[in-house]
């Protein structure tokens, strides 16, 4: 024991998945776009295997990726009352020039299903930490944390946003990262590009936060 099972969400009949996974593992791409294995039964409500894993501690994770997310799914799950506990981006190469982008764009397309701001944040920042158990290091802003950080606006305006299916949704709002320090450097958010920090394998440890 000890490790966390990570599993992708339309590998295998969702019920019989969660019947593999105990408390602290994480499914991924929870609100896929690959039909074969949906997260919902026949009369199209979520499986109560998928209630009973949350409630247990499973950790139900976006994952965007370049199958991973709909927003179709997202929505039908909403309305029900299910919500997700984290959110990735599963970029890559395949599909960081779209529709995944970036982690602000990922987070801002959480607004068109009704998330809030406080609730975006934690999914990606607070409660991620939590499921990798590194709360003390990871995941808020607090003395002793990883002094990695992403200074943003939230910009007003009519932004579009697609997902794995090609179909958009709008919303008002959009998350910018305006500036970044990550590893004691300092980057400005307006020249940022995945790809060229997607190569910095050699990066120095993280500088921790101190009092002033």
């Amino acid at each position: 024991g000890g490790g966390i099972l990570m599993c992708e969400a339309y590998g295998a009949p969702i019920p019989q998945l969660l019947d593999w996974m105990n408390p602290g593992d994480i499914l991924t791409h929870t609100f896929h776009a690959a039909f074969r294995f949906p997260i919902f039964d026949h009369r199209g409500q979520l499986w109560s295997k998928i209630w009973d894993a949350k409630e247990r501690g499973v950790y139900l994770d976006i994952g965007h990726g370049a199958r991973g997310f709909a927003f179709r799914t997202l929505e039908q799950a909403v309305a029900q009352g299910f919500k997700p506990d984290t959110i990735s981006t599963d970029v890559h190469v395949g599909n960081i020039d779209g529709p995944v982008f970036d982690m602000p764009t990922t987070m801002s397309k959480m607004f068109t299903v009704g998330l809030s701001l406080n609730e975006i944040i934690d999914m990606s920042t607070r409660i991620p930490a939590r499921a990798l158990d590194q709360e003390r290091e990871l995941g808020s802003l607090a003395v002793g944390t990883v002094a990695d950080v992403v200074i943003s606006s939230i910009d007003q305006g009519e932004y579009t946003y697609m997902d794995v299916l090609h179909e958009t949704r709008t919303s008002r709002e959009k998350i910018v990262a305006e500036t970044i320090v990550y590893s004691g450097n300092v980057y400005d958010g307006s020249h940022y590009h995945p790809v060229e920090m997607s190569h910095k394998h050699d990066a120095p440890p993280g500088f921790i936060l101190t009092e002033t």
